[in-house]
């Protein structure tokens, strides 16, 4: 995979997996309750990758083309053209994204929910959880109101393929 492509695919990926919001049922890991499970819904942040090389004027062409402002992700990503906005039209925004030919890539941000405490067989290997003391804070408040966790796992190893890539302090 081209170098410019595994970059362009962790940027895509970090920028996808935004912050979630998970309400927790129950008490406990073992025999909870789970929650109705809500279907993921579209927010209206969208992730949109320009060509490589585009310029801040094809910036602003685009976004104007389907009436959203749109700034680079991050300054660090200007050279992979990669940029975020918002739309009170999401769907309709995508597609006509996606019709751009100065478009690679667009999507728009997923928010999931989670169904319940973890019914994983293997659950007790899971050391993670009690280093981070999550059946604590799901005790705590168990239908997770107010709570926001983020997804913290990016993918990203430094191997070969991506020798030479930066990789963001705390954005990946």
């Amino acid at each position: 995979m081209p170098q410019a492509s595994s970059r362009r695919a962790g940027w895509l990926a970090l920028a996808g997996l935004a912050v979630a919001p998970f309400w927790w049922s129950g008490h406990g890991p073992r025999g909870a309750a789970a929650v109705p499970p809500s279907p993921p819904v579209a927010s209206e942040t969208i992730v949109v990758d320009l060509l490589d090389g585009s310029s801040a004027a094809h910036l602003r062409a685009v976004g104007q083309r389907v009436g959203m402002e749109l700034a680079w992700l991050d300054p660090r990503a200007e050279d992979e053209a990669l940029a975020i906005g918002t739309s009170s039209e999401p769907a309709r925004t995508v597609a006509l994204l996606r019709a751009d030919p100065r478009v690679e890539a667009v999507e728009s941000v997923i928010e999931l929910t989670a169904l319940g405490y973890p019914d994983d067989p293997l659950y007790e290997r899971q050391w993670n959880l009690r280093a981070m003391d999550a059946p604590a804070g799901w005790a705590l408040t168990p239908r997770g109101r107010g709570i926001v966790v983020a997804v913290i796992d990016t993918g990203v190893a430094q191997v070969e393929d991506l020798a030479g890539t930066q990789v963001l302090e705390g954005a990946s």
